[in-house]
């Protein structure tokens, strides 16, 4: 589940300059200024979400990260312009933030009586993320565009996000 959130940002980080260049005809400047405005803004975007980690949850951060960044892809579909993709950077950055900051947190959480483990989950999970990535990217592409390859992005922030929920679920049934 979690590598399907991860494999989300991971798959924006292969559309977005793609469909900044070939479907909206924008510039190789465009996606250096767009990508330096997100990493720009990722930083302010952890901190808060690590200060909010304190009071909502690591899940509670994950499905909002990840309803936040299925709703920015969703918006890259439907870019006809590059103006369009400039105003999406905020929620991407959001939603990246916690994304590419918070699985860490969320492996040693499940684990806290075995220090390491957690951590060491965190490689295989980058491991699996670009294990989804890559097919989803190769076949959207094929068969959908690279607007349409977004939607697939979507489906997998929908399904990590499900598949936490559900794994969350079934721990306080147990318990």
């Amino acid at each position: 589940s979690m590598a399907s959130l991860t494999g989300t940002v991971r798959l924006s980080s292969m559309l977005w300059p793609l469909i900044v260049t070939v479907n909206l005809g924008g510039s190789t400047a465009d996606v250096g200024i767009i990508a330096g405005l997100i990493a720009l803004l990722e930083i302010p975007f952890m901190l808060m979400w690590a200060a909010l980690l304190k009071r909502a949850g690591i899940l509670a951060i994950l499905v909002a990260a990840g309803l936040i960044y299925g709703v920015y892809m969703a918006g890259l579909s439907f870019a006809t312009a590059n103006w369009q993709i400039y105003v999406l950077i905020i929620p991407g950055a959001a939603g990246a933030a916690a994304l590419l900051s918070m699985p860490l947190s969320y492996f040693q959480d499940l684990f806290p009586d075995r220090p390491g483990l957690g951590t060491s989950l965190h490689p295989i999970n980058t491991f699996l993320g670009n294990g989804l990535t890559a097919p989803a990217f190769a076949l959207g592409a094929l068969y959908f565009g690279y607007s349409g390859t977004a939607w697939i992005a979507v489906a997998m922030a929908l399904a990590g996000i499900a598949g936490l929920w559900t794994i969350e679920m079934r721990e306080k049934a147990l318990a």
